[in-house]
């Protein structure tokens, strides 16, 4: 799979809220997912690649129970076989049923998508002027301006991924079609040269308390800037954890002490990440599930001491 050239690649160990069949990550599990990711991508395309293993392998399982039985006993194992195609027939059905409510609520929400990007530009410059006049060395990237790389990129170069916000490291130079393999996390993952910021390490400097603050660009780039909102959609734990503590730094920087986590509900892995990390942050005075109206299990709402 890894010689196949895609970008992330996810497999059992990946779900950590396993809904497994015969052993297997089902296919609604899997479907999960897929809808998880749809939802952090937005707008921008995303070709995804799935193989499920439910309904693979032999169909002599005991510890399975059938849900189709056949009047002949000469094919005991295609009851099990007819069974687990059963259940994929359900998983498809509520997978196209979740993809056309998530299509209808784009439909409704694309122009109001776009009257709350033009609010969050205006915020972010606000919030970067204040930042430029404590901190002049750092400056955060606007996407509104060109850009041009000031060298080549090297290979163990740190990036700014300017569509994600996200830092990364070189692992190879550009090939043939500008297209640059990076690290981000523990995804690797090939970007477009267009899209990659030179980060320039500055010296760390400390706030009173202990929590530092952030000395590059990569650092300072965070998905939502001085907002109330951090939405980790889609994302896998050990990065999600990483967004939220640069999250908390951020907003303990702006004064925010009130803010909300999004992390949706699909299996639950996230959700039991952000909660259990909450809870032993030194920094969290109380953290709490959403009420209706607010996102309910989808959200926790977090303060900050």
């Amino acid at each position: 799979y890894p010689l196949l050239g895609f970008e992330e690649m996810t497999f059992l160990e990946d779900y950590p809220q396993q809904d497994l069949i015969r052993g297997f990550v089902s296919d609604r599990e899997m479907f999960d997912y897929v809808l998880n990711r749809l939802e952090a991508q937005g707008d921008a395309p995303l070709f995804l690649f799935g193989i499920t293993m439910q309904n693979h392998g032999d169909y002599n399982f005991t510890d399975y129970e059938n849900s189709v039985t056949l009047e002949s006993e000469r094919y005991p194992m295609a009851e099990q076989y007819l069974s687990l195609i059963h259940e994929t027939d359900k998983a498809v059905e509520y997978l196209l049923t979740e993809l056309e409510k998530l299509r209808k609520e784009r439909d409704k929400t694309k122009d109001a998508a776009e009257l709350a990007r033009r609010a969050r530009r205006v915020v972010r410059r606000g919030v970067d002027a204040i930042d430029a006049a404590a901190d002049p060395v750092v400056s955060l990237y606007d996407p509104d301006e060109p850009y041009e790389l000031p060298r080549a990129l090297e290979v163990g170069d740190n990036v700014l991924i300017a569509s994600l916000g996200k830092q990364a490291k070189v692992l190879s130079l550009p090939d043939r079609n500008n297209n640059v393999e990076v690290m981000a996390g523990t995804a690797k993952m090939r970007i477009k040269l267009a899209e990659l910021r030179l980060v320039t390490e500055q010296p760390k400097q400390e706030k009173k308390g202990g929590r530092r603050v952030p000395g590059t660009t990569g650092e300072r780039e965070l998905h939502l800037v001085a907002e109330t909102r951090l939405d980790l959609r889609g994302m896998m734990v050990d990065d999600c954890l990483i967004e939220l503590d640069r999250f908390i730094d951020h907003a303990l920087r702006s004064g925010v002490t009130d803010f909300t986590v999004v992390h949706g509900k699909g299996t639950g892995a996230l959700r039991s990440a952000v909660r259990q990390y909450l809870k032993k942050s030194p920094y969290v005075k109380t953290s709490r599930p959403g009420l209706y109206g607010e996102g309910e299990d989808g959200v926790t709402i977090v303060t900050l001491k």
